[in-house]
């Protein structure tokens, strides 16, 4: 079976790297959007990628992932949404108009602004702790 679509496109983007299924992927996705007509909309139904609401979540939930590798441990879950509440009630209002977090912010900021920038942020930590354990 081939693997998930969105982990092919992930390891291009992480890995700038392409193997024989990434690759196979790419070229069926490519030729049924050619087939199909070449309507640059339809290339990312093509590639069976998600989109909307859906990317946004799994974007916002990768970068939840990411931020959570800046923290402790012990009781991830909690200590994330801690930062996560923290940063929305003292960095997000004064940032969320940017496209970039500020050069000067710490990796766990970055990754928070990048996660806020995609989806709704309020999860209790039951939802954070599903998140990091790819529920």
């Amino acid at each position: 079976t081939m693997p998930d679509p969105l982990s092919l496109a992930n390891r291009i983007g992480a890995f700038r790297e392409i193997d024989a299924a990434t690759e196979r992927w790419l070229i069926d996705g490519f030729a049924a959007w050619w087939q199909d007509g070449s309507d640059p909309a339809r290339l990312v139904q093509c590639l069976r990628l998600p989109a909307g609401t859906r990317a946004a979540l799994i974007g916002r939930n990768r970068w939840l992932c990411i931020a959570a590798e800046e923290l402790p441990g012990l009781h991830r879950a909690a200590a994330l949404k801690r930062a996560v509440d923290a940063f929305m009630d003292r960095q997000w209002p004064a940032w969320r108009q940017e496209s970039e977090p500020p050069a000067e912010s710490s990796a766990l900021h970055r990754a928070l602004f990048f996660a806020a920038a995609g989806a709704p942020m309020d999860m209790t930590r039951r939802q954070l702790s599903n998140i990091l354990n790819g529920k």
